[in-house]
C-alpha cells in the first residue's frame, strides 16, 4: 500500500472549517459585550459634557474683571474657603477630595 503525499495533504487540509458560523451562545456573548460598551460610551459622553460645562464656567467666571479684584481683596483663608466652594459644588459628598490647606482651614473654622 502506497501513499502519495499529494493525497494526505489532501485529505487532512481539506477538512470542513466551522469558524465562519458563529453559534447562538457566542452571539449572545458578543451582543452583551457590545451593550456593555454602549452603555460606557454613553456615560463617558454625558461625563465629558458635564466636564466641558464645568470648565466653560469656569473659564467666565476667571475672565470676569469683578470676580478677580474681588478674589484679590479676600485674605488668604478667604481665597481658599472661595475657591474651594467652586471646585467641590458640583461633587457627590462621598467623593470630595481636599488639600492639606482646606484640612487647616476647616480645623481652624472648627
Amino acid at each position: 500500500m502506497k501513499l502519495s503525499t499529494s493525497s494526505y495533504v489532501h485529505e487532512t487540509t481539506t477538512a470542513p472549517t466551522s469558524s465562519l458560523k458563529v453559534t447562538k451562545p457566542k452571539r449572545t456573548q458578543i451582543s452583551t459585550k457590545i451593550n456593555v460598551l454602549k452603555k460606557e460610551l454613553k456615560s463617558m459622553n454625558i461625563a465629558n459634557e458635564k466636564y466641558s460645562k464645568r470648565l466653560k464656567k469656569a473659564m467666565n467666571l476667571s475672565e470676569n474683571t469683578t470676580f478677580l479684584k474681588a478674589i484679590k481683596s479676600f485674605t488668604s483663608i478667604a481665597t481658599i474657603f472661595t475657591v474651594l466652594q467652586f471646585r467641590e459644588c458640583g461633587k457627590h459628598k462621598m467623593g470630595r477630595r481636599f488639600t492639606p490647606d482646606e484640612k487647616v482651614m476647616a480645623l481652624h473654622f472648627f
